[in-house]
Formats: structure tokens, sequence, C-alpha cells
């Protein structure tokens, strides 16, 4: 905001001095705070009707421009280039005040943007950037977050479902004997080829949700598989140690029965503390910020008893 204030000085300068008002005009707003500080009595560099540039004023637009531009004043004449600049934005403030046009509105709610952001930067930011978090509310923010940063043990399962509701037990038994001698035709072709499950669930499956994606489902934890496919299934995936691979058993459940591939397993999860530790302090300084903020604003609406026409407000939506 404070270098935008500036642009239209530095473009003046910019034709009145070269390169050097360029160099002033741009850093005319971010440094207007600490030069004005600077006009304390002392050496006068230059003077002119209306005003006169401080040796401190200089100094300070010095160290405003940094280490990178430092080194360009070492010379008088690089010196001289300074002061010049600085005078002429000077002058071209002062005839723009002059001519009133700090009080256009536009400049205006620059001004007021730049005051607003100096005010926030000094009386809300900076005070509480430098209030370090503590070792209490870091363990305390944990505490809550614990379930959340903890991730139970998953899969990812591909099955294979040959439909027997427990109440028919011809059904029932035919799909058993269908089921047995399709985990063996199953196990043969994975023995050739250990992604052919999915290609097999594709054509025999008769689960018509999942059988276009070869019976594959995504990566979940036991409770929703117990959803998807059943308690008899969830038990048998997270029972089995074995880390990827077929279920070598058919596993029958009040629908029907599963034959089951597992595909990927993701271990739990329960991070300690100081694994976390990284983590949680910017997220927990970014959400004490944003709540001290609100209630620092709400202070100050609650003094000054800030009131809304809600009347007034229907008006001006309907545009009266």
């Amino acid at each position: 905001m404070k270098r935008g204030l500036m642009w239209g000085a530095g473009l003046g300068l910019l034709v009145l001095s070269g390169g050097v008002g360029y160099s002033v005009g741009l850093r005319a707003g971010a440094s207007s705070q600490s030069e004005a500080a600077a006009e304390a009595p002392g050496p006068v560099v230059a003077a002119f009707v209306g005003g006169e540039l401080s040796a401190e004023a200089v100094r300070a637009r010095i160290r405003d421009e940094g280490p990178l531009l430092a080194d360009r004043y070492k010379t008088k004449e690089g010196l001289r280039e300074l002061v010049q600049g600085m005078v002429r934005e000077r002058i071209l403030l002062a005839e723009a005040r002059g001519k009133k046009h700090h009080l256009q509105p536009s400049v205006v709610r620059q001004c007021d943007a730049a005051l607003l952001e100096s005010f926030l930067e000094a009386e809300f930011e900076e005070p509480e950037r430098r209030r370090p978090l503590s070792e209490a509310e870091l363990k305390t923010y944990f505490a809550a977050q614990q379930a959340a940063l903890s991730q139970p043990a998953q899969v990812r399962v591909a099955h294979l479902f040959l439909a027997a509701p427990s109440a028919e037990a011809s059904l029932r038994e035919r799909q058993r004997r269908a089921a047995s001698s399709l985990l063996a035709e199953v196990k043969a072709a994975m023995a050739k080829d250990p992604e052919s499950f999915t290609s097999i669930a594709r054509r025999r499956s008769e689960d018509t949700r999942t059988r276009p994606l070869g019976g594959e489902l995504p990566l979940m934890a036991e409770p929703q598989v117990q959803q998807v496919l059943g308690a008899q299934v969830a038990g048998a995936v997270f029972g089995e140690s074995k880390p990827r691979g077929l279920l070598d058993r058919i596993i029958e459940t009040p629908e029907g029965f599963h034959l089951v591939s597992v595909l990927e397993r993701a271990e739990a999860s329960n991070p300690s503390f100081e694994q976390v530790r990284g983590v949680l302090e910017p997220r927990l300084a970014r959400e004490r910020r944003n709540t001290n903020h609100a209630a620092f604003i709400s202070a100050l609406e609650k003094q000054v008893q800030v009131r809304i026409d809600e009347a007034a407000l229907e008006a001006l939506l309907a545009g009266k």
C-alpha cells in the first residue's frame, strides 16, 4: 500500500532526475515514516522555499533503501543524486498538496488503507507475533487434535461376489460349490499373473456396483469395509496378517460368498507430540491469531457502539 501511494511521485521524479528519481519515488511511501521521525534539529543538507532536508533524513532514506543500493551513496556524486531526488520529491509533494490533490477520493482511500495497515501492524500484528506459543498451549492443542492426526489401519481390496441369500438353501449350496471352483481358478490365474484377479472379477462378479472396476474398492478402515462388504469380510481382511494377495478361503456372508484380494495395506499411525509439533505450531499460531484478531476488532466495535440500521440496509439492497 505504501509503495503504491507514491507511484505518481516516482514517475515524476523519473522525468526530472533519471534513474535516481525512480528509485526515490518507488520507496517514498516506505520511507516516509522513518524520514519524518528523522526530522530532528541537526545539519541541513539542502534548503528550499518552504522547507529543508536534514542529514538525518538522508541517512534514514539510505537505511530504508538497504545494503544493495548503499554503495551508490558512498561517492559524493551518488549522494548528491540522492539528495537532489529527495528535494525534488518534496517539491512535488508540496505542489500536489497546494493544489489539493491529497484530498482527492482515490488518494484519501490509499492514505486510509496505508494508515489502517500501519495501525494494525503496530497495535495488533507485531504484538501478536511477539507472544510465543507456550508448551502448555501446544500440548493442549495436540490433545484436542490427536484423533484427527491419528489414522487407523486401512486396506484396499478387490472382491468377487457370488449372490446367495441365506433364505435360499438350494441356490446357496450351488453358489458355494461355484465359489470353491472359482477360488481354485483365481489361484491358478494369479500364480501366473498377480494382477489377474480384477479381470476375472469383471467377468464373474455378481456385485453390479464394483464389477466394472474389477471389484476394486478405495482404501478403507475396518468400519467402512464392514459397512460396504459386511462384518465377515471386514473381520477376515483385518484379521489376516498377509500384507497383500488373495485370501486363501471363501468368505461367507448372509448375502452370499466373497473372494477377496488385498491390494494394499496402510498401517495405523498415532504420531507423538514431538513428531507433529512442527505441523501444529504454525497451525495453532494462525488459529490463535484469527481468534485474537476477531476479539480485537469486536472490542473496538463495542467501544464505539456500532449499530446497523436494518431498514436502511434493506433500502440500500433495493437500490433506494
